[in-house]
């Protein structure tokens, strides 16, 4: 058992130890979606992420993350990944270093399921038997790219106002597409300057922006190569880049909302 006697109350006196206001709990040992207090995310996962970080002190002799005040190692839990057990103590075993960094992985559900899930694992790296997940170094680097960062409860706020502008966006390229006009020669650029600006979402907001980008610059190319159907095109493919975006804040906003309204729900 566990215990932090910074979250506890004098009950003989009226002033309780942990102030209102105060970051109630860890920061070096606390889940992301703790330290972004979004509810609707903290369950099983997050103690299996805690219990990752008292592993990552184990074997290196320091949290995953540690910065000279709780605010500062707030942001590093939000925002950088841990670094790898093995650079920080080179005698840490391959398989525990990948059991530790599963624990550790910011998405919830990338990490193990339960405790039981991770105590099998550490039973059977002890045995010496395989484990059940291996280092997967390509879908661990895709799901570290497309995670959201703690910017996403902004994120949640805008969902309906951007699949709005989807569809408003996707009607004004029909219209100009069915109004018979010659197509604007540079009208793949429109694509092109779509792109950058996902692309500069991506890095700022969330790793789902990638996949628009990505969208775009081949709409570019098609549009390129189809130009009587350029703006269809280009209307079709910037309207699904911010709807589909937009609808996942959008549930994710009504899912958190719900929770808070019915937390045992």
């Amino acid at each position: 058992m566990i215990s932090d006697f910074g979250l506890a109350k004098d009950l003989d006196h009226e002033q309780s130890l942990t102030q209102t206001g105060a970051i109630v709990g860890t920061p070096s040992f606390m889940p992301p979606e703790q330290a972004a207090s979004n509810r609707g995310l903290i369950g099983p996962a997050s103690d299996v992420y805690s219990l990752g970080a008292i592993l990552y002190n184990c074997l290196t002799g320091r949290p995953p993350f540690q910065a000279a005040t709780r605010v500062d190692t707030l942001f590093l839990v939000l925002d950088q990944d841990p670094v790898p057990p093995r650079l920080l103590n080179p005698a840490v075993d391959r398989d525990l270093e990948i059991i530790c960094l599963k624990c550790l992985q910011k998405a919830p559900e990338m990490r193990y399921a339960s405790a039981a899930d991770l105590a099998e694992d550490l039973e059977a790296f002890l045995a010496g038997e395989s484990l059940s997940i291996g280092p997967s170094e390509l879908r661990d680097l895709i799901g570290r790219l497309l995670r959201p960062t703690h910017h996403i409860t902004i994120l949640e706020n805008w969902g309906g106002l951007w699949m709005a502008h989807s569809l408003f966006t996707l009607l004004l390229c029909i219209v100009t597409w069915l109004m018979d006009r010659p197509v604007l020669q540079f009208a793949p650029l429109l694509a092109v300057m779509a792109a950058m600006v996902f692309l500069c979402k991506a890095g700022i907001l969330s790793g789902l922006f990638y996949l628009a980008t990505g969208a775009l610059f081949a709409a570019a190319a098609l549009m390129a190569w189809l130009p009587d159907w350029a703006m269809l095109i280009y209307g079709v493919t910037l309207a699904a880049s911010y709807f589909i975006p937009g609808l996942v804040f959008y549930r994710r906003r009504r899912n958190s909302l719900r929770t808070s309204i019915h937390p045992n729900v």
